[in-house]
Protein backbone atom coordinates (compact mmCIF):
# COMPACT_ATOMS: atom_id res chain seq x y z
CA UNK A 1 0.00 0.00 0.00
CA UNK A 2 1.33 3.47 -0.65
CA UNK A 3 2.42 5.53 2.43
CA UNK A 4 0.41 8.47 0.91
CA UNK A 5 -2.57 9.58 2.93
CA UNK A 6 -4.92 10.12 0.50
CA UNK A 7 -5.13 6.95 -1.06
CA UNK A 8 -8.91 6.20 -1.36
CA UNK A 9 -9.78 8.93 -1.19
CA UNK A 10 -11.04 11.43 -3.80
CA UNK A 11 -8.46 14.26 -4.26
CA UNK A 12 -9.85 16.89 -6.33
CA UNK A 13 -12.46 17.51 -8.85
CA UNK A 14 -11.94 18.79 -12.61
CA UNK A 15 -14.06 20.24 -14.77
CA UNK A 16 -13.80 18.64 -18.17
CA UNK A 17 -14.99 21.29 -21.29
CA UNK A 18 -15.14 21.74 -25.08
CA UNK A 19 -14.64 25.41 -24.50
CA UNK A 20 -11.57 26.19 -21.84
CA UNK A 21 -12.19 29.96 -22.38
CA UNK A 22 -15.70 30.15 -21.94
CA UNK A 23 -15.61 28.07 -18.37
CA UNK A 24 -12.19 30.24 -17.38
CA UNK A 25 -14.48 33.33 -17.63
CA UNK A 26 -17.75 32.01 -16.20
CA UNK A 27 -16.27 30.91 -13.22
CA UNK A 28 -13.98 33.38 -12.81
CA UNK A 29 -16.69 36.01 -13.09
CA UNK A 30 -18.98 33.92 -10.64
CA UNK A 31 -16.63 33.05 -7.86
CA UNK A 32 -13.62 35.20 -8.56
CA UNK A 33 -11.37 31.97 -9.61
CA UNK A 34 -7.73 32.52 -11.24
CA UNK A 35 -5.80 30.49 -13.10
CA UNK A 36 -2.26 28.73 -13.65
CA UNK A 37 -1.55 26.99 -16.46
CA UNK A 38 -0.24 23.77 -15.98
CA UNK A 39 1.56 21.07 -17.78
CA UNK A 40 -0.24 17.65 -18.65
CA UNK A 41 1.32 14.52 -19.77
CA UNK A 42 -1.70 13.86 -22.24
CA UNK A 43 -3.65 15.99 -24.99
CA UNK A 44 -5.66 18.61 -23.22
CA UNK A 45 -5.14 21.71 -22.30
CA UNK A 46 -5.41 22.25 -18.11
CA UNK A 47 -4.78 25.14 -15.62
CA UNK A 48 -5.40 24.76 -12.20
CA UNK A 49 -8.16 27.29 -10.62
CA UNK A 50 -7.27 29.59 -7.00
CA UNK A 51 -9.44 31.09 -4.68
CA UNK A 52 -6.84 33.56 -3.47
CA UNK A 53 -3.43 31.38 -3.40
CA UNK A 54 -5.57 28.24 -2.50
CA UNK A 55 -5.85 25.25 -5.38
CA UNK A 56 -9.53 24.43 -5.72
CA UNK A 57 -9.99 22.52 -8.36
CA UNK A 58 -8.94 21.69 -11.86
CA UNK A 59 -10.25 22.45 -16.18
CA UNK A 60 -9.27 20.65 -18.88
CA UNK A 61 -10.10 20.47 -22.35
CA UNK A 62 -11.44 17.47 -23.77
CA UNK A 63 -8.38 15.69 -25.46
CA UNK A 64 -8.42 14.52 -28.83
CA UNK A 65 -9.74 11.00 -27.97
CA UNK A 66 -12.87 11.41 -25.65
CA UNK A 67 -15.18 8.93 -24.54
CA UNK A 68 -17.83 9.22 -27.19
CA UNK A 69 -20.58 9.62 -24.61
CA UNK A 70 -18.60 12.39 -22.64
CA UNK A 71 -20.12 15.46 -21.59
CA UNK A 72 -18.86 18.63 -20.19
CA UNK A 73 -19.50 17.62 -16.16
CA UNK A 74 -17.52 17.77 -13.17
CA UNK A 75 -15.26 14.47 -12.78
CA UNK A 76 -14.06 13.53 -9.08
CA UNK A 77 -10.67 12.25 -9.17
CA UNK A 78 -9.68 9.13 -6.96
CA UNK A 79 -6.14 7.97 -5.59
CA UNK A 80 -5.32 4.53 -5.77
CA UNK A 81 -2.33 2.37 -5.14
CA UNK A 82 -1.70 1.32 -8.91
CA UNK A 83 -3.82 2.82 -11.99
CA UNK A 84 -3.74 -0.54 -13.96
CA UNK A 85 -4.81 -2.61 -11.53
CA UNK A 86 -7.73 -0.22 -10.39
CA UNK A 87 -8.53 -0.05 -14.13
CA UNK A 88 -8.74 -3.86 -14.22
CA UNK A 89 -10.50 -4.32 -11.16
CA UNK A 90 -13.71 -1.71 -12.46
CA UNK A 91 -14.14 -4.01 -15.11
CA UNK A 92 -14.72 -6.84 -13.37
CA UNK A 93 -16.80 -5.29 -11.13
CA UNK A 94 -19.29 -4.29 -13.67
CA UNK A 95 -17.77 -0.99 -14.69
CA UNK A 96 -15.74 -0.02 -17.80
CA UNK A 97 -12.67 1.84 -18.67
CA UNK A 98 -13.12 5.01 -20.86
CA UNK A 99 -9.78 5.76 -21.33
CA UNK A 100 -7.13 3.47 -20.82
CA UNK A 101 -4.21 4.35 -18.51
CA UNK A 102 -1.49 6.67 -19.37
CA UNK A 103 1.24 8.84 -18.33
CA UNK A 104 4.23 7.26 -16.46
CA UNK A 105 4.79 6.61 -12.58
CA UNK A 106 3.18 9.31 -10.69
CA UNK A 107 1.71 10.67 -13.63
CA UNK A 108 -0.46 7.35 -14.50
CA UNK A 109 -4.27 8.48 -14.80
CA UNK A 110 -7.13 7.01 -16.29
CA UNK A 111 -11.19 7.78 -16.80
CA UNK A 112 -13.14 4.59 -15.14
CA UNK A 113 -17.48 4.33 -16.19
CA UNK A 114 -18.79 2.60 -12.75
CA UNK A 115 -21.69 0.69 -13.63
CA UNK A 116 -24.05 3.15 -12.75
CA UNK A 117 -22.48 5.34 -15.40
CA UNK A 118 -20.47 7.99 -13.37
CA UNK A 119 -16.82 9.08 -14.78
CA UNK A 120 -13.95 9.22 -12.58
CA UNK A 121 -10.61 10.00 -13.21
CA UNK A 122 -7.88 7.21 -10.78
CA UNK A 123 -4.65 8.71 -10.37
CA UNK A 124 -1.91 7.03 -8.69
CA UNK A 125 -1.91 7.89 -4.95
CA UNK A 126 1.63 9.30 -5.21
CA UNK A 127 0.69 11.73 -8.11
CA UNK A 128 0.60 15.30 -7.70
CA UNK A 129 -2.91 15.67 -7.32
CA UNK A 130 -2.78 13.59 -4.70
CA UNK A 131 0.07 15.20 -3.04
CA UNK A 132 -1.60 18.63 -2.88
CA UNK A 133 -5.41 17.93 -1.99
CA UNK A 134 -5.33 19.41 1.73
CA UNK A 135 -9.46 18.85 1.64
CA UNK A 136 -9.64 16.62 4.52
CA UNK A 137 -12.58 13.80 4.74
CA UNK A 138 -14.85 16.05 7.21
CA UNK A 139 -13.97 19.32 5.31
CA UNK A 140 -15.08 16.97 1.80
CA UNK A 141 -18.54 15.96 3.44
CA UNK A 142 -19.31 19.73 4.67
CA UNK A 143 -18.62 21.37 1.27
CA UNK A 144 -20.96 18.18 -0.27
CA UNK A 145 -23.44 18.47 2.07
CA UNK A 146 -23.44 22.56 1.94
CA UNK A 147 -23.94 22.11 -2.12
CA UNK A 148 -26.70 19.44 -1.26
CA UNK A 149 -28.53 22.22 0.83
CA UNK A 150 -28.13 24.60 -1.86
CA UNK A 151 -29.20 22.34 -5.00
CA UNK A 152 -32.06 21.10 -2.97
Amino acid sequence: MAPHSRLGKVVGVALMTENMDKAKDFYSDLVGWHYKEVETPYDSKSVLALFGEEPVASIVSFPPHKHPEAQPVWRVIIAVQNVDEAADKAVKLGGEVAAPPRGDGPSRHCLIRDPQGNFVILVDANSEAAKDSKTDDVELLEKMQRLHNVLA
